[in-house]
């Protein structure tokens, strides 16, 4: 069982407005009940990771009481600190080395983005000397009381379609933020995405980069090595080419198909053997159907220049996010419409009244028929 800290936000129905239905406020109450099952199972999930053989550099470094690791890479590690006079736990990013160009490029892009509820926020920058001499530089970012969609994916193998439509959305209204400042992520992938109370926040910028050159885009080699996640690496990236705003899509598109159907449909045994997948074009959808396999196909289109937006794809899920039940009011409502058109004509009803009940009947039909069209999952 999880134990929330006391600190971490409960998500809660809102109480319905005397014009709104139970219908509604049950629905709504499903839903945070749906999503705080999710946070959990990553929390979950995340407690039974095996731990990271990482110690930190000391007890206390600088202002920052340091706890329990969080997380380890190949540049930083993270861990759980908190300084005194605030006792408001954060997660402290403390670069192994100094990697001062990938530090003040973080920090520079947090500076670009300002703050945006979609994208963990960096709270605090800076560099402690230690006693042995070393050079110690550390990021303060916001502490999400969740796993990673990382997390999530290995606790239920595939996540829904309610719990993927939201995760997209918002991560789609993450990249429009970092596209609309200019930067590039570079770097999208499930161990990059948090899943919290207050919903999805996009992490560590630290490979992103301003776009740049006459077509805007950023090179993904740097000193003659490859940046970036090579499961979640679009064409351009695997071949070398120059990226974009547009690589960042491509990633989130995979990651829709893994939420849906379990799996990332490129993942083969060995990196060499994922590269050369992505590179033959295979077609990322083709587990999906309907909207999904539109929004899928739009997103991962091999061609860069022919790639949707993120501002596009955020657009083509927030009308996907029709409530269920739509359909099912349509039907209902199409129903009772027939019978109606149906009475005059069938009492032997002829003239203005049997031709305007036809009428009717004719637009509701297509009303209904393009409720389908948008509603179909």
């Amino acid at each position: 069982m999880t134990i929330r800290n006391s600190l971490q936000p409960t998500v809660s129905p809102t109480l319905p407005s005397s014009r709104e239905t139970s219908s509604s406020a049950r629905l709504r109450a499903r839903a945070a009940q749906a999503w705080n099952s999710l946070v959990d199972d990553s929390i979950d999930q995340r407690a039974r990771r095996r731990p990271v053989a990482t110690e930190p550099p000391c007890r206390r470094l600088g202002p920052w009481r340091l706890g329990r690791v969080l997380g380890a890479g190949a540049t930083a590690s993270v861990f759980e600190a908190s300084r005194a006079g605030d006792e408001r736990p954060v997660a402290l990013k403390v670069f192994h080395e100094s990697t001062t160009d990938r530090l003040a490029g973080e920090v520079d892009a947090h500076r670009r983005l300002r703050s945006h509820p979609r994208i963990a926020e960096l709270l605090d920058s800076g560099q402690t000397r230690l006693e042995d001499g070393r050079l110690v530089h550390w990021l303060a970012y916001e502490l999400v009381e969740g796993g990673t969609l990382r997390d999530a994916l290995r606790a239920r193998g595939a996540l829904g379609e309610e719990a993927t439509l939201r995760v997209s959305r918002e991560i789609a209204e993450a990249l429009e933020a970092i596209h609309d400042a200019c930067l590039v992520h570079r770097d999208l992938k499930t161990e990059n995405v948090l899943i919290g109370p207050d919903g999805v926040k996009v992490a560590d910028l630290g490979l992103a980069r301003r776009e740049r050159g006459g077509a805007g885009a950023a090179r993904l080699t740097e000193d003659g090595g490859f940046v970036g996640t090579v499961a979640y690496s679009s064409p351009e990236q695997i071949t070398g080419r120059d990226v974009g705003p547009k690589t960042d899509v491509w990633a989130l598109g995979l990651m829709i198909v893994e939420m849906l159907a379990g799996r990332n449909p490129y993942v083969r045994s060995n990196p060499f053997a994922t590269a050369s997948a992505i590179g033959q074009g295979l077609d990322a959808s083709r587990e999906l159907s309907g909207s999904w396999g539109r929004i899928v196909d739009a997103a991962t289109e091999p061609s860069a220049v022919k790639r949707a937006s993120a501002r596009t794809i955020a657009r083509e899920l927030e009308r996907f996010a029709k409530p269920r039940n739509l359909r099912g009011v349509a039907k209902n409502f199409l129903m009772g419409a027939m019978l109606v058109a149906w009475m005059p004509i069938n009492a032997g009803l002829r003239g203005d009244v049997g031709i305007a009940m036809l009428g009717l009947f004719s637009v509701l039909l297509f009303g209904f028929m393009r409720v389908l069209a948008h509603g179909d999952r």
